[in-house]
Parts: C-alpha cells; sequence; structure tokens
C-alpha cells in the first residue's frame, strides 16, 4: 500500500517517511542482490521488467518527498562562487568551498537532524539510482524481447501481452540517461550539503566544539558517493570546471510504458550568467528552461594531470556490502546501440579527491577512524592527507 496516497498527513512527519522510503528500498536492494548472486541469475529482460519498474516507480516516490515536504524542512541555496566563499571562516574555504572537485553550490540546512534526514534520504536515493544503472546495465546485455509471450497468464506481475513494451535497447537507454543524470544530481545536493554540517548551529555547544556527531551525518553519504564513483557507474567527464552540473532535464515520466519527454544534454550550468540562488530549496526535477539555460564548455578551467590512486586492497570498496557482478558495469557500446550519449558532466577524479578529503578530515579531525580506510584502502591518502594537513595548520 502506498501510504502517502491513503495519509498525505504523512508528509509533515518526514522523518517517519524518508524511513519508509529507506525500508522500500533495503528490501530492493536485497531483492536484487538474491537475483544476480544467486545460482540461476536473470538470463531475460522480462525476468527484471517489474524489478526495473517497481524502482522507477520508487523514485518517484523519493521525488514527491521534496515536493511535498513543508516550508520548514527546506533548505537554502547558493551559488559556491568567490563571493558567497569570502563569508565562511577561511578554513572552511580552502577545505571544502574552493578545493578540487568542490560543489558547485552551498546549502544551508536549520539544524543538524534535519542534515541527518536528509543525509539519509540523498543516501538511500543514491543506492536506489545505482540499483537501477545496474539492472539497466544487465538488460542492455540481454538479447531485445521477440514477440511477447501468448500465454495468456500473468508474468511478474503485469499482463504477459503487454511486457514486450519499453523492454527495447532505445528505451532502456533512455531510461539510463534519466537515471545517470539523476545520480549525479543526487550526488551533487549531497556534496554541496557538507558545509551545512559543521556549521549549522547546535543547543548547547559552540563552533569550536569538536563534535564527532557532525561527521557520522555524512559519514554514509561520502563513502557511498565514493562507491558510486569508483565503480564507473558514472561517466567521467575528465575535465575539471567551477560550474556545477544543471539540473538539465525536463524528463518528467519513469514508466517504462512511456518515453521520456526529451533526452538529456551534456553542458555545464554557468553559475557566473545565472542569479544567485537563496532562496527555499523546491525539487528540481523538470522546472528549467532548456532552451533558456546558459551554458559554458566543459572546458572552461584547465585541469592538471589526473592523479591516478593506488588501491592497497581488493578492488571491493570498503562501502559496497557485495562484490560487484561483471554485468553491473557500464559498457557504453550498449548506449551507442541505443542511439543514446551518456551525460559527461561531472570530473570522476576530482570529486574523489574532495571526497576523500572530507573523509580524511574527519577521520583525523573529528576522530572517526572508520572514515580513513576509504582513502587508505582506495590509495587516495598521499594526495588528499598532506594537502588536508596544512589547511588545518598540521605541517
Amino acid at each position: 500500500m502506498k501510504i502517502g496516497k491513503h495519509v498525505p498527513s504523512i508528509y509533515n512527519d518526514s522523518n517517519i517517511f524518508v524511513i519508509q522510503l529507506l525500508w522500500r528500498e533495503a528490501r530492493l536492494h536485497a531483492l536484487w542482490q538474491e537475483k544476480k548472486h544467486s545460482d540461476n541469475p536473470p538470463t531475460s529482460r522480462y525476468h527484471l521488467q517489474e524489478l526495473l519498474q517497481t524502482a522507477l516507480d520508487l523514485d518517484v516516490d523519493y521525488q514527491a518527498w521534496e515536493v511535498m515536504i513543508p516550508p520548514t524542512w527546506r533548505y537554502q541555496m547558493q551559488p559556491n562562487t568567490p563571493e558567497t566563499r569570502a563569508t565562511q571562516d577561511p578554513k572552511w574555504q580552502k577545505l571544502i568551498l574552493g578545493s578540487v572537485g568542490a560543489p558547485g553550490e552551498i546549502h544551508s540546512h536549520a539544524s543538524l537532524k534535519k542534515c541527518l534526514i536528509y543525509a539519509f534520504y540523498r543516501t538511500s536515493r543514491m543506492f536506489l539510482l545505482r540499483d537501477t544503472l545496474e539492472i539497466l546495465n544487465w538488460m542492455f546485455r540481454m538479447p531485445e524481447p521477440g514477440p511477447p509471450p501468448q500465454s495468456g497468464r500473468r508474468e511478474w506481475g503485469r499482463e504477459s501481452a503487454s511486457m514486450n513494451t519499453g523492454l527495447d535497447t532505445e528505451s532502456l537507454g533512455r531510461h539510463h540517461t534519466l537515471t545517470t543524470v539523476h545520480t549525479i544530481n543526487v550526488i551533487e545536493k549531497a556534496s554541496s550539503a557538507i558545509l551545512s554540517n559543521f556549521i549549522v548551529p547546535v543547543d548547547g555547544k559552540s563552533f569550536d566544539d569538536v563534535m564527532g556527531m557532525r561527521g557520522y551525518v555524512i559519514l554514509w553519504p561520502l563513502g557511498t558517493m565514493d562507491a558510486i564513483l569508483s565503480a564507473g557507474l558514472i561517466p567521467d567527464s575528465k575535465t575539471s570546471s567551477s560550474d556545477s552540473p544543471a539540473d538539465f532535464y525536463s524528463l518528467k515520466s519513469t514508466s517504462l510504458n512511456q518515453k521520456p519527454v526529451r533526452a538529456a544534454q551534456s553542458f555545464y550550468y554557468d553559475t557566473t550568467a545565472a542569479p544567485a540562488r537563496n532562496e527555499s530549496s523546491q525539487a528540481h526535477e523538470g522546472e528549467y528552461d532548456m532552451d533558456n539555460l546558459p551554458m559554458t564548455p566543459t572546458s572552461a578551467r584547465s585541469s592538471p594531470a589526473p592523479f591516478v590512486p593506488e588501491p592497497t586492497a581488493t578492488n571491493q570498496h570498503i562501502f559496497d556490502a557485495n562484490p560487484m557482478h561483471p554485468n553491473d558495469y557500464l559498457n557504453e557500446e550498449h548506449l551507442a546501440s541505443a542511439g543514446i550519449k551518456s551525460p559527461r558532466i561531472l570530473d570522476v577524479g576530482a570529486r574523489r579527491e574532495w571526497l576523500n578529503s572530507m573523509l580524511y578530515y574527519i577521520g583525523s579531525e573529528l576522530g572517526i577512524r572508520k572514515a580513513l580506510a576509504v582513502p587508505t584502502m582506495e590509495g587516495y591518502l598521499p594526495l588528499v592527507q598532506p594537502k588536508v594537513d596544512e589547511i588545518l595548520g598540521r605541517r
């Protein structure tokens, strides 16, 4: 039962509704892990159709939460420009806002509790979007279905006569593009909220107090984002830009039986040309005028030679409970055959450097030793440790 439809007031208890979303994703995630690692993994797109539709429908409910939350739960946004950075403590300017791979926006929350709820909401949605991408990557490797079965019986919760709809490679390619865009968008939002965890007022505490809780709130999001980016599920732009990626799509349909309104395009949002945004947050999906967005080339800023980390452990990321299956990975040849080009709007290497810097900071400064595992095992420690230590005056 979709409780949100029957009890709309549940949105007023926003933290409760997020827990329900997280529970539903946990069930879907467990089912997907069991299915792909079973002795009889799926071999037909029909076998994954219901699971894919469930994932797409669940993401619609995730998006609805941001639309329907009361104003008291919304956050403030500002572009991460030199002018807005100048209003922050020099330490945060150097460590979070002006460093390599920093997000293009700054989000401000009203309390640490709301930071926590948003962290749970976005991180669980990242799990959902990753599951969706993996399901689609599996389906790309399976042949396009022929004529639908004529048995007349219900399969996977749908009438067999309609099961062929939406399983062609072109339709799946559009869903893959949209899901990729959503994933990048959520990563951007989660990254933009990191600063707020360190500067939001806490009753009975001064800003000089070292609070481990501030670090624990962002440990799961930081580690999850790094795991997704290290998995190669997000195409790498191979460039660096000071501009934040736009929520640049007007794709509103996520039904398997409907085609999206418009496929995503690849460009950067030019925050220097756009008006400053300091209004309360709204759900961004579909609200931009595609024809009037300012754009800037992806080569807007030169980038130094990319850093190549040398992992000191196995290829499995410490934030991945199970090893990835070979079919989980993105195969761009399949997308090309569908006529879909993945949006290349995220400098994965730069963002991973930023994420690992944050993890090293909360591990070394806030005493959360578990946070040090990612930069250590992923090979980023030699890069981020001296930079962060210098900012903190340890060198």
